[in-house]
């Protein structure tokens, strides 16, 4: 995809200033939205970590999986008909030329299903960092005008992130998660060891996200379709992005080894909390 060259340099100096601070977080890719249809007014590479303290209901386990007795949650349940007349057994059922699938899988889109979906909470907040959490922005304003760059338009911002939505689990770290809204906003942050380089206009502020994240074993990827800034007549206006996103699980019930106990979170623990790292490049269109 081709950048047009007026806000082309913005992208690149984002980029270029998040690399060192995504590399604080442990990611492993940085991915720049799609190119605007309009010149934004602001740019925004960021870096976060902070917890999915609430998840309601927990994140089944492999164990709890296998052991609940629904033999519709799998690919084994959905296909199961067509092979076998004895479909309530549970545990195993041959599967045609497969062999034995266990009932693992709980998706809404599998017949019969006895799905694992519910709601989540995350705040940068709540990370056990603490103010060393080196949750932080990189915003480029007016990128429309290159020139506005040598102007003190390039700024480092400390962030706080709350985001609440909902999520669709197939398997313990594989499955998605929507928001939208308001229910997403990024603020400056205080109290942080990350110091603040700030620029002229001081640090916009996200007021409102729309995304989806698509996670295979923990790895997701991150694609915003509406950001929104809480600048003046900019604030009615909307962009996009994209990012990467990862999550560890580090509380589960019964308790995993972060909380003293011996199970393995996702595989014999419910999951009631993950750790959530990852880095996204936005953009709010001009107005």
């Amino acid at each position: 995809m081709r950048v047009p060259k007026k806000y082309a340099a913005g992208l690149a100096i984002a980029a270029a200033f998040a690399l060192p601070m995504f590399a604080a977080t442990g990611a492993q890719a940085v991915v720049l939205p799609p190119a605007p249809s309009v010149p934004p007014s602001d740019v925004f590479s960021c870096v976060f970590t902070g917890t999915t303290g609430t998840l309601s209901p927990a994140i089944k386990s492999v164990a709890t999986d296998l052991a609940d007795g629904n033999t519709g949650d799998s690919l084994g349940g959905a296909i199961d008909p067509l092979t076998d007349s004895d479909n309530g057994s549970g545990g195993l059922q041959p599967v045609g030329g497969l062999g034995s699938l266990p009932y693992l899988l709980d998706a809404s889109f599998l017949p019969g299903s006895a799905n694992n979906d519910g709601t989540y909470k995350f705040s940068t907040a709540n990370s056990p960092l603490g103010a060393a959490n080196p949750s932080a922005c990189i915003q480029v304003s007016d990128v429309e005008s290159p020139g506005e760059l040598l102007a003190g338009e390039v700024g480092v911002y400390p962030i706080d992130i709350t985001s609440e939505g909902d999520y669709e689990n197939i398997v313990c770290g594989t499955g998605g998660a929507t928001s939208q809204g308001t229910n997403t906003t990024v603020k400056e942050a205080t109290g942080r060891t990350v110091p603040a380089v700030p620029a002229a206009g001081g640090f916009e502020g996200i007021k409102s996200v729309d995304y989806t994240i698509n996670f295979v074993a923990g790895q997701g990827a991150l694609v915003i379709s509406d950001l929104k800034t809480d600048e003046g007549a900019d604030s009615d206006t909307s962009g996009g992005g994209a990012g990467v996103v990862n999550l560890i699980p580090t509380k589960s019930n019964p308790p995993g080894p972060l909380q003293g106990g011996t199970a393995v979170p996702c595989v014999t623990g419910d999951v009631t909390e993950f750790t959530a790292s990852g880095t996204f490049t936005g953009y709010a269109n001009g107005s």
